[in-house]
């Protein structure tokens, strides 16, 4: 009676441990990330286990050829631990054509492994894998309490993957009272984001769309004058895992250095812009009485009176020039 009971606990353990960890009859071998096809010769009614790293948050390409004819093939991807699918392919071969099938996932820093499982017939199974690197400079996973924190004008790059939560914290301070710029650019189909201040009571933006694409991101900037403080950025993804990108850039209001100024032909006048950041965009309203060149420097023409415009940030500015 007590051999019997044994082997009921003996039975029952094995049977635990077949749902929780997918059965791997051969060795993990890894599969490397260059866009090579690498084969592997299977039997039939056999389950085996190959493991792709992941060197950084990107998106994966695997490309896979099955070669075990009149057959069926269950294709899987797990994490790390094996506590999540996710892939999850049934793949059918016919007698003299191999069939061919494919996934791409984005998926965060890791190793991840990729499982077949035949049934009556053997045959050979050929992967092959592309990495593309994301550039990711910020933490996957951020909560309000422990957010990124975004630098002045910097962008910051990051990508909701399989495996990370689904939105995104981030944190910035100004010192003293600013124009504000706010920059997103999304890769994906689909986020959302939001801009509220330190205590989350105060909301100025709200869960705002912004659409895109792989191959054709799309961007937006939001502008405010916020007061001296900490403010939180939140972004946020629905279905579509991929990239993302914002930058905050926090400035005073740019100011030309005079309002007029009378020089004389051929002879020149120094402007300048304070404040702001970035490149300033010069004019004249009449080349012909007074010309800028790109560094601000007014050049008197001919007798008349004319304006010199500079532009910088979104913000106009104008100069009175006489010259005599």
């Amino acid at each position: 009676m007590k051999k019997i009971i044994s082997s009921i606990i003996v039975l029952t353990l094995l049977a635990s441990t077949i749902l929780i960890t997918p059965i791997v009859a051969s060795a993990n071998i890894i599969i490397p990330n260059d866009n090579k096809w690498h084969q592997f010769d299977v039997t039939a009614d056999s389950t085996y286990t190959y493991d792709i790293v992941v060197p950084a948050t990107g998106r994966i390409y695997v490309d896979l050829f099955f070669a075990t004819y009149d057959s069926y093939i269950d294709c899987s991807l797990y994490d790390d631990d094996y506590k999540n699918e996710l892939v999850s392919r049934g793949v059918g071969v016919d007698e003299s054509i191999p069939s061919t099938e494919g996934f791409d996932k984005v998926l965060s820093k890791g190793t991840y492994h990729l499982i077949f499982k035949t049934d009556e017939r053997g045959g050979y199974i050929k992967v092959k894998p592309k990495f593309i690197n994301y550039g990711c400079n910020i933490k996957d996973n951020s909560t309000y309490d422990s957010p990124n924190i975004l630098s002045n004008n910097k962008i910051y790059t990051g990508a909701f993957t399989e495996t990370n939560d689904s939105y995104s914290w981030f944190k910035f301070t100004i010192p003293s009272r600013k124009i504000v710029k706010v920059s997103f650019w999304s890769y994906v189909d689909h986020i959302h984001y939001s801009l509220y201040n330190k205590d989350l009571q105060k909301t100025y933006i709200d869960r705002a769309d912004l659409y895109g694409t792989e191959s054709s991101p799309n961007g937006h900037t939001e502008t405010f004058t916020l007061n001296k403080g900490t403010y939180y950025v939140k972004i946020e993804q629905d279905w579509d895992p991929g990239r993302y990108k914002v930058r905050v850039t926090s400035f005073t209001t740019p100011k030309l250095n005079c309002k007029s100024a009378t020089i004389k032909r051929n002879k020149t006048k120094q402007l300048k812009v304070s404040g702001g950041l970035g490149t300033i965009k010069w004019s004249s309203s009449n080349r012909r009485i007074a010309v800028v060149n790109s560094k601000g420097k007014v050049t008197g023409k001919k007798k008349g009176t004319c304006y010199i415009y500079a532009r910088r940030n979104g913000y106009g500015m104008s100069c009175k020039v006489r010259v005599k």
